[in-house]
Order: C-alpha cells, then sequence, then structure tokens
C-alpha cells in the first residue's frame, strides 16, 4: 500500500501534506487488514482518501482517531445524500434501542462521527455550500440532544419518579440556536421547568421540583460529555444562562421571564435573536417562544 500512497500523495494538491498524513493513517490502521487490503484493492478509493487529508488536517485528525471512518470513504455511503429529518430519527432510535446506556452512547457517537464525516466530505469537495453543512451540522446535534434527554429523563424518572403537570425543556443558543454549527462547535444551552416551587416528584426518591430539573440537566451534560470509544459527542456551554456562571442550572419559566423584562443585559437580549427549543416539553417550548418575541419586541 505504501508505495502506492506516495505515488497519490505525489499527485495530490499539497504532497507533503498528503504524504506526511497518510503515514499518521497507516500508523493508525497497521493491524486492522482488511483496509490494508481495501486500499490495495480500489486505487479509487485510495486516491480519494489521500486527496482528503491532503486537502484538510481536520478531517485527517478524525480518522486517525476513529479509523472505522474509513468506511465512509471505502464503501457506497459516501455517495449517499445526507438522511433527512425522519431518517436522523431513524438511526437515533436504533442507537437508543440498546438498553445499556453507554453502548447506547456509543452507538450515537458513531453515528456523529460518521455524518460529520460525510458532511465534510461534502463541503470539502464542493458537493454542497458551506451553509448548508452548517444545517446539518444543527439538525444532527438536535437529533442527538433529543436522543441523549430521553436516556436523561429514563435515568431520572427510575430514581426519583416525575413531577405531573410540569415539562422542562433544553434551549439552544448561538450557533446550534442559528442553525450555524461549526465541525468543532460546542452546544450552548440554557434549560428551563414550568413547575411551582412546591412540586414534588412521585417516585421512591422524591425530589423538590428545582433539584429534580438540576439533575436532570445534570445528567443531559453528563452524557453529552461522557467519553466513549467513539469519543465524545460534544462539549456542553452554560455560559448563556441566566445570570451567568452564578445563575441557576436550571431557571423557572417566571424567573426567566423576570430576568429577561427586568435584569437582561443589552447583549442577552442579542443572543435571544439565536436561539431555539431544542428537545423537551412543548408547553414549554411554546411559552419561551413567547418570552423571546417579548423580550425582542419590547421598545428600546
Amino acid at each position: 500500500v505504501l508505495p502506492l500512497i506516495i505515488e497519490a500523495a505525489a499527485k495530490s494538491v499539497a504532497p507533503e501534506a498528503a504524504m506526511t498524513r497518510s503515514l499518521g493513517l497507516l500508523h493508525a490502521i497497521a493491524k486492522r487488514t482488511s483496509y490494508l487490503a481495501l486500499l490495495e484493492e480500489k486505487p479509487v478509493a485510495l486516491q480519494r482518501l489521500v486527496d482528503v487529508v491532503a486537502r484538510s488536517a481536520w478531517l485527517s485528525e478524525r480518522l486517525v482517531e476513529h479509523p472505522l471512518l474509513l468506511d465512509e470513504l471505502l464503501d457506497h455511503r459516501v455517495a449517499q445524500a445526507f438522511p433527512d429529518r425522519q431518517q436522523l430519527s431513524v438511526l437515533a432510535k436504533q442507537a437508543l434501542a440498546i438498553e445499556d446506556t453507554e453502548q447506547a452512547l456509543t452507538a450515537l457517537n458513531e453515528m456523529r462521527q460518521s455524518l460529520s464525516f460525510r458532511i465534510a466530505q461534502a463541503t470539502l469537495f464542493q458537493q454542497q455550500v458551506a451553509s448548508q453543512s452548517a444545517v446539518q451540522l444543527a439538525e444532527l446535534a438536535e437529533v442527538i440532544l433529543q436522543s441523549v434527554f430521553e436516556l436523561a429523563q429514563a435515568e431520572i424518572q427510575s430514581q426519583h419518579g416525575m413531577i405531573p403537570d410540569a415539562g422542562f425543556a433544553v434551549i439552544g443558543y448561538g450557533s446550534v440556536g442559528a442553525k450555524e454549527l461549526g465541525f468543532a462547535s460546542d452546544l450552548d444551552l440554557v434549560f428551563l421547568h414550568n413547575a411551582t416551587a412546591s412540586m414534588m416528584s412521585n417516585g421512591n426518591r422524591p425530589l423538590d421540583a428545582q433539584r429534580y430539573f438540576a439533575r436532570l440537566a445534570q445528567k443531559i451534560i453528563s452524557l453529552m460529555q461522557t467519553i466513549t470509544p467513539a469519543g465524545r459527542l460534544y462539549e456542553v456551554d452554560m455560559r448563556l444562562r441566566p445570570d451567568g456562571a452564578k445563575g441557576l442550572l436550571v431557571s423557572s419559566l417566571d424567573s426567566f421571564e423576570e430576568y429577561q423584562r427586568e435584569r437582561a443585559w443589552t447583549w442577552e437580549h442579542q443572543a435571544l435573536v439565536r436561539s431555539r427549543s431544542l428537545a423537551g416539553n412543548v408547553e414549554v417550548h411554546d411559552r419561551f417562544e413567547k418570552i423571546r418575541v417579548t423580550a425582542l419586541q419590547a421598545h428600546r
């Protein structure tokens, strides 16, 4: 395989970079003889691989860290269109069907790595414009976040039950909120609920509403940032919540509304422009949207 890679690197747009990065990749897959055999048998795939690593240090690093992504280069899937929203949901549900949480997270990570790599290739080879790639990355993050929310909610309910007539929602800000996500972006999130202070969960170990939803939020963050054999899903940034790092992890809708009306800085209202509901209760989504519109349309 090495002579073939040297020849392909010489023909690439950046021969030295292609050679250096290809050697790193070869080192990573040296014990995976099936990949070496495929590269030898499929010169078109090998040339495409060398073109990818020559053009993109980021994609080269992904391949070295996760050699399974070579499947995206070496089989028919590379020519397939990116899944639509319904297809993404089906793929996520297949991962959630695994009963073990750690294995489910690994499956979600493999899904994210594979589809992000496919988007990156389409962008690199100008098969689609960058803005379309940003929307696809945001939709992928949203579907994965909804799946993680389901995992976290199931775990919390198994320990503490649920709070009847109360809902919880995850709000996305910044690049994920505006559907302008990058390949290495973190997720700016805010957590909201519509429970009153006196509400309690109905499980064997009941919690008051604030602690209950704080536990749920912590579980979501923990699952999103758990390191699996396929990497971690996303870094989560909570600094855009009311009062920033000093504020509560989860806010009630009433306190969020009061904050936006009375104490939010101008830049916090600006941040609302690039915000939207990503997962959780529909009633909380709707109330958040009303608060958002009122804040943005307020007289200056």
